[in-house]
């Protein structure tokens, strides 16, 4: 009965320690693509240069939307840029300048009763979670109600899945404590969830569940008896490994971008669950006044890093695959059904580059043009136009047209354009240098544990414990 309630409780503890480590990574951690585009919905009846300084004084004010844009207008003698803002109010809808291009630019930016703004987010943005960016952005717009979306790149989870799977069974037989291994597994899954330098996280604490395994279990063992004078000769012995590991523990959440808080919470949810785990154990056999047979190895543990790199290695190869198998499987982008960004008719209000050049040329020739709704064709009736070349003679003005549209500046919208078509062919994740070490770290004590392959050890270096003359009879 004791035993059955403390399982119990530690099944809980490890469940409920595992879920909210699942729910602050997902919440804090940032998307794993890093650069992209912030899409901000809000009511139409909201102006826009009134949000727009709003972000601006919330350091948001890189965002693009209709009060950013301009078309290009011949004014009689010039092409000037007039605001997209001020295009409705300056000119006619008859007027023959009017090509239709500010009109759907307009309806990019405000369409379906809604007013959109997209958000840059250079590589800059890498270290700040999605929540954080909203609540900025709350902040901001001072209790007016938004919606906000991240489009882009998103993880390979059904491939981080199948290894985390595999790490786990790798984990659990080399370990030899599938209870304690299994209690250990949501928490080792909300770490794994990022991605490889998660995954290294995973490799690290199971190499501490090694070293810290066989102390505490025998401190919660000897706590049913007077004497618990072997722990402290122990505890002494693993210290400098032990500081070590939680070195590299640090080091990789720093790697991977892994805020302070969610660091702690990592490693003090793994002594939280490891502790309980083997109280847990050691209540078993308590009613009947005596706990029940728990092995100990009778030969004294390999020497050096042996002890700990073989219960690393499941991980740690996790690691290496969630670093490159995605890329390998399903190559520079693989597509994802999902809910487009803002609205189901978003693809009908995309600009493309060649609208864009189109009503720069018209606007560029518009003054060299007959007033007519046909084309330059002859059998229409209408006549073609020309131009007085260097030469002197008279050229096709074709050509000039060619040559103002390599002149004309970029598209100014071809990043944005090019993302927001891309996202239902979402790209595999963006892995930054931090992930690259933090995987090659954890490999690197792995090395031991393949150097010693097929190395034989004499006797002398495999003594039995009940040989050591400490020990008393």
């Amino acid at each position: 009965m004791y035993f059955r309630k403390s399982a119990i409780i530690s099944v809980f503890v490890s469940l409920t320690l595992g879920l909210g480590m699942f729910g602050l990574i997902h919440f804090f951690l940032p998307s794993p693509g890093g650069a992209g585009y912030v899409v901000l919905s809000l009511d139409v009846s909201y102006e826009d240069r009134y949000i727009g300084e709003l972000l601006g004084e919330g350091n948001w004010g890189n965002y693009i939307s209709e009060s950013t844009q301009w078309v290009f207008w011949d004014d009689f003698g010039e092409v000037v840029q007039i605001s997209l803002e001020s295009y409705g109010d300056r000119v006619e809808s008859f007027d023959p300048r009017n090509d239709g291009y500010a009109g759907r630019l307009k309806s990019f930016f405000v369409h379906g009763g809604k007013r959109f703004f997209f958000i840059p987010l250079s590589s800059d943005f890498w270290g700040i979670s999605q929540g954080k960016i909203e609540e900025s952005l709350a902040l901001c717009l001072e209790g007016i109600p938004f919606q906000v979306e991240f489009p882009g790149v998103s993880r390979p989870l059904w491939i981080y899945a199948v290894l985390f799977a595999a790490a786990s069974v790798g984990m659990l037989l080399l370990s030899g404590v599938p209870w304690v291994g299994l209690n250990l597994l949501p928490l080792l899954a909300a770490l794994s969830y990022p991605g490889p330098a998660g995954f290294a996280l995973s490799a690290v604490l199971t190499a501490l569940l090694r070293l810290l395994l066989q102390p505490l279990r025998e401190f919660f063992i000897s706590r049913h008896y007077t004497r618990i004078d072997r722990k402290t000769r122990f505890f002494k012995s693993q210290w400098g490994a032990l500081l070590l590991f939680l070195v590299i523990y640090g080091a990789i959440c720093y790697l991977g971008r892994f805020p302070v808080f969610l660091g702690a919470g990592g490693i003090f949810s793994f002594f939280l669950i490891l502790g309980v785990s083997l109280w847990a154990e050691s209540k078993g056999g308590a009613k009947i006044g005596h706990i029940r047979f728990v092995p100990i190895p009778i030969s004294v543990p390999p020497p050096g890093a042996d002890k700990f790199s073989r219960i690393m290695i499941p991980f740690a190869l996790g690691s290496l695959g969630a670093l490159f198998l995605p890329s390998l499987i399903l190559g520079p982008g693989y597509a994802a059904e999902g809910k487009p960004p803002v609205s189901t008719e978003w693809q009908e209000y995309m600009i493309n580059s060649e609208e864009y050049e189109a009503h720069a040329v018209f606007q560029a020739s518009f003054s060299l043009r007959p007033l007519r709704t046909g084309g330059d064709n002859p059998e229409n009736g209408e006549y073609l136009r020309y131009y007085r070349a260097e030469d002197g003679l008279i050229g096709d003005y074709s050509v000039v047209e060619d040559n103002r549209a390599q002149e004309i500046a970029p598209f100014p919208l071809d990043d944005l354009m090019n993302f927001l078509t891309r996202r239902k062919h979402i790209q595999t994740p963006v892995y930054t240098p931090g992930d690259l070490l933090s995987v090659f770290m954890v490999l690197f004590f792995c090395i031991p544990i393949f150097l010693s392959v097929g190395r034989k050890h004499s006797k002398k270096k495999r003594l039995l414990v009940y040989n050591d003359k400490r020990i008393a009879a």
